[in-house]
């Protein structure tokens, strides 16, 4: 049978011309990898530039913070001389959200929360039931002044932030906040959440001219006036990013031979070589820069989707029947705070406790003082079933440090994480000492988690240390820069 096998050596006998075998078209690649370049050079400096500025920001730009959580005396049932519920009737209030323990001082306070946004949280002297005039704004400045352990310059400005800026950014996650500015030549500004004693974060003039220039670059603060196309933009010029390294390898590994024969004895070849030889180094932080940051830009959230899950309690002063200091010497934990929990119908005093057994919680019946065993984990079930409309758990544990898919970004601690069986594993992470959802994750939220932590942040360097951390992130931005600069150079002398 014959052959369907073309034979070059028939072909010539029988006077034909054998065709070529085809070479790769560099030219066209090259053309589109040299344009798409220029294209792409302010982007990819900008980007490199601000990456190199994270670092610096995170750890030589940075506020020395004094005292980083609130630490006070255990509370005492001597502390409460006026009840509660007396506290609340002498000054008319019969419906309220909940409660918290607070000190300004040495004077111990009811921080009386409201059942509608639109009321002002109320301080109640824990003696005689006395309102505090202003007093939550009296607490902020209190809180900041102690945080910062500030106690002489002036304040020349107290303001409430209620929405993400570019100097109170998402990350920082606590809503609403006040912004205390002090008097100071570094126009110190400290932002506090008053409802939960928290710190939210400090920004001086140093920092503030850091965080300004970092968002232009990186976050194309410019753009903001373009809406949702600024993101769209972004993602675009990520693609061809990623197109243009994955380009720019494809020629190196086709033509390297004859790259390689090439003799660099002009400035412009030997600059060519070392462009394609550092592009070649660098391929793989582009490749994952790149893809992760244009990944986390499409898949981006909502910054205010977790501040509408709030618990709507609306607890009535004629329900506190029994004073919650008649239980307190029950407790052999120190407290360190009081709030309420309204759960199935049934209210209870929570006691956080203090000192080792910090992360501990005991929930007690406002009517009998019987204590609800595994409270904190029920209190938690029942706001995760609320928020997620959700049933079937599969596990609940408490949260007691930052890892895994509940990082530092999330900022509460401790939580209780509680998962469903569900198809995308749906897992809330419920604060139960203020009733907040503090995290939602998905399956889809865990693969955008991993790229951009693990791709964009390099967080697989962790073990190594922070410190070993920003230097490769560092060198792999710098070594990026290099290349688009070595590629501008070839560029302006073709």
């Amino acid at each position: 049978m014959e052959t369907l096998t073309k034979d070059p050596a028939r072909e010539v006998a029988a006077g034909k011309t054998p065709q070529k075998r085809r070479k790769p078209a560099l030219g066209k690649w090259y053309k589109w990898h040299r344009k798409t370049g220029i294209v792409l050079l302010i982007p990819v400096i900008m980007w490199c530039i601000s990456g190199l500025m994270h670092p610096i920001m995170a750890r030589w730009i940075k506020v020395q913070i004094p005292n980083r959580f609130v630490k006070t005396p255990a509370l005492q049932q001597g502390d409460f001389k006026l009840s509660l519920k007396e506290a609340l009737t002498k000054n008319g209030i019969t419906i309220f959200g909940n409660i918290n323990t607070v000190r300004i001082g040495d004077i111990l306070y009811y921080q009386v929360l409201p059942a509608s946004a639109a009321r002002d949280v109320v301080y109640l002297n824990t003696n005689d039931g006395t309102p505090l005039k202003d007093g939550d704004r009296i607490y902020a400045t209190y809180l900041a002044r102690y945080f910062m352990n500030e106690h002489n310059a002036g304040v020349v400005g107290i303001s409430t932030v209620s929405k993400f800026t570019s100097q109170y950014k998402f990350i920082n996650r606590l809503l609403p906040v006040y912004k205390v500015s002090f008097d100071r030549p570094d126009k110190l500004d400290v932002y506090v959440h008053t409802t939960s004693s928290r710190l939210g974060t400090v920004n001086n003039q140093q920092r503030k001219t850091f965080m300004w220039l970092f968002n232009q670059l990186h976050n194309w603060d410019f753009l903001k006036f373009a809406g949702p196309a600024r993101a769209l933009v972004m993602t675009l010029l990520l693609s061809l990013i990623f197109l243009s390294a994955v380009s720019g390898l494809y020629i190196y590994s086709i033509g390297w031979r004859r790259f390689k024969k090439q003799a660099a004895n002009t400035i412009r070849s030997k600059r060519r070589r070392q462009h394609r030889s550092l592009g070649f180094a660098v391929s793989v932080v582009t490749l994952t820069f790149s893809f992760s940051g244009a990944y986390h830009l499409l898949y981006k959230k909502d910054p205010y989707a977790l501040h509408k899950f709030t618990p709507q309690s609306k607890i009535a002063t004629v329900d506190l029947q029994t004073d919650l200091a008649i239980f307190m010497d029950g407790l052999e934990k120190p407290v360190a705070n009081i709030s309420l929990s309204a759960m199935k119908e049934q209210l209870y005093y929570r006691f956080a406790h203090g000192g080792k057994h910090r992360h501990e919680v005991s929930y007690l019946s406002v009517g009998n003082g019987k204590k609800l065993e595994n409270g904190d984990t029920e209190y938690a079930k029942y706001l995760a079933g609320i928020y997620s409309g959700l049933s079937e758990i599969e596990n609940t544990e408490q949260i007691t440090k930052f890892a895994g898919e509940y990082g530092f970004v999330n900022k509460r601690l401790p939580v209780q994480k509680i998962s469903y069986k569900t198809a995308d594993n749906a897992t809330y992470y419920i604060e139960t000492a203020t009733g907040k959802l503090a995290a939602m994750v998905t399956n889809p939220d865990r693969w955008e988690g991993f790229s951009f932590a693990f791709l964009h942040k390099y967080h697989t360097l962790d073990f190594a240390g922070k410190d070993f951390r920003d230097i490769v992130m560092s060198l792999a931005a710098l070594g990026l820069l290099t290349v688009a600069l070595l590629g501008l150079s070839v560029y302006m002398k073709t």
